[in-house]
């Protein structure tokens, strides 16, 4: 079975928080990519004449801008048959054959530890492999897939073998790269496939958790009273973890726990240093959506705006500024 050469690579704006908050320190795409393939400027873009589609950048995206087939979801239906798991990377001997270890995921590794399967994961010569950029990246993704394991009390069957091989394999290539970006990417973007977070919550969703652990892949917020509902959170989160709704008379923030990754990028996106962002447990995955903060809506007595306050309030906060300006500029006179 061989997985180590995508069809097609492409990052989707829509999920891409450097596209979204251009404040974002996250460059994982980039830091991993063994061709240095993908630029930010002006957009997040992937080069097509240096992508060797090794779907590297896939794994490391946190937020699943990167689309690819041969994805996640698809790679599960391939091996959902299979008792045994015996899957390594381009230069080392294996059923399965991926680019290297580190385009295995979490969720992919979880799945087939919720199945039972017994998971034998082959290497080749990683110190002297120009991918092993990847390797902190499968670390952090093997440890993620361990941990929960542990929390829904099982026990995973992961075996690690060197099993280099000395013949060069020859990827698979499907599509011509004209093919690759031009229309199939149109076509694509039209049906975007199931997030990696959306994959691992169908799996968890309902299951017993035996130990509620501490998971630094999920988070919750708090949002304190300096917050005035401007929208700068819901437009950052990539994930649509955070969404507002408002009525005749408030205003709400709903957050949905399975979907936040505890990236924090609502945190530094906000002006008014209102909101928290923290690690939680593992039974959030079970949570629904819930109300993380609520505010009265006001009318400005003097521009006539609607904004949002705890109490009640006929002026906004801007109006209040201009007024006391105008106060200390008075009073500066007074002196004179």
């Amino acid at each position: 079975m061989d997985y180590s050469l995508c069809n097609y690579v492409y990052i989707n704006t829509e999920n891409c928080i450097r596209y979204t908050f251009s404040k974002s320190h996250c460059r994982d795409c980039e830091v991993i990519c063994p061709t240095k393939a993908i630029v930010f400027f002006p957009n997040p873009k992937i080069n097509s004449n240096l992508c060797i589609r090794c779907g590297l950048c896939y794994s490391a995206c946190k937020f699943s801008a990167v689309q690819i087939d041969k994805y996640d979801g698809e790679l599960l239906i391939e091996t959902k048959e299979l008792d045994n798991i015996d899957i390594g990377c381009i230069k080392s001997r294996s059923e399965i054959i991926i680019t290297c270890i580190s385009r295995l995921t979490d969720t992919v590794l979880l799945h087939w530890i919720f199945d039972e399967k017994e998971i034998v994961i082959n290497r080749g010569n990683c110190k002297k492999c120009r991918l092993n950029k990847g390797l902190p990246y499968f670390k952090k993704n093997l440890k993620n897939a361990l941990y929960l394991a542990d929390a829904f009390g099982l026990k995973p069957k992961i075996k690690f073998k060197k099993n280099p091989t000395r013949e060069y394999y020859i990827p698979r290539d499907t599509l011509s790269r004209r093919d690759m970006f031009s229309g199939l990417i149109k076509k694509i973007k039209k049906n975007k496939h199931e997030m990696k977070r959306e994959i691992l919550i169908k799996l968890l969703k309902n299951k017993e958790i035996k130990k509620d652990l501490q998971f630094s892949g999920i988070g919750k917020i708090e949002i304190n009273d300096k917050c005035n509902l401007c929208g700068v959170c819901e437009y950052v989160c990539p994930m649509d973890a955070i969404f507002i709704k408002k009525d005749k008379s408030s205003g709400k923030i709903l957050f949905n726990p399975t979907l936040c990754i505890n990236c924090g990028e609502c945190e530094r996106a906000c002006v008014k240093n209102a909101i928290n962002v923290k690690s939680t447990s593992v039974s959030y995955f079970n949570k629904g959506i819930f109300k993380v903060f609520e505010a009265k809506k006001n009318v400005c007595r003097i521009c006539k705006k609607e904004f949002y306050s705890l109490k009640d309030e006929d002026i906004c906060p801007i109006c209040k500024n201009k007024e006391e300006s105008k106060k200390k500029f008075l009073d500066f006179l007074k002196n004179i």
